[in-house]
């Protein structure tokens, strides 16, 4: 069980990504086969370059307004990595 389920989060990203693909392709237009014209490149091209920026632009805003790391946690958190590694050198 315990395999099996280290495994969904790769199965699920595999049917989003396949999704993904096939709806941007109906998005725009294609069908099996057809000819392609300037104008479905064009489509094409700007659906390859506009989903990946959509999504760097909502991980940059979530990173801006989500993730606030003020002064006295960032001393915290330095002090705790001074202290887990004076532990693993004194472990060794």
């Amino acid at each position: 069980m315990a395999l099996t389920v280290m495994n969904w989060p790769i199965k699920i990203g595999f049917i989003a990504g396949g999704a993904a693909v096939g709806f941007g392709l109906a998005l725009i237009g294609y069908t099996a086969g057809m000819e392609i014209t300037a104008a479905f490149a064009s489509k094409f091209m700007l659906l390859l370059g506009l989903v990946p920026a959509t999504f760097s632009v909502i991980a940059l805003l979530l990173t801006i307004f989500g993730y606030k790391l003020t002064d006295e946690q960032a001393e915290f958190y330095a002090a705790e990595n001074v202290k887990r590694e004076a532990a693993l050198k004194g472990a060794f």
